[in-house]
């Protein structure tokens, strides 16, 4: 996830996160999960990044 976002559900948040994927209608095959990352993660692009979003605006981004 890049981004959450209040417009559709103003009282989501970070600590609600963890269980967005009971909510979400999800295409087949994919699926919700939620990590928290030991340290930071930069991830470096070298072509397209793909943006999408969810059944609440929320934001996810693909590299590569």
């Amino acid at each position: 996830m890049q981004s959450y976002s209040l417009k559709v559900d103003p009282t989501l948040t970070e600590a609600k996160l963890k269980t967005l994927g009971d909510r979400l209608h999800l295409p087949a095959g994919w699926h919700y999960r939620v990590r928290q990352l030991e340290q930071e993660s930069v991830l470096h692009i070298d072509g397209q990044a793909h943006l999408i979003q969810d059944d609440f605006q929320n934001s996810y981004q693909r590299v590569g």
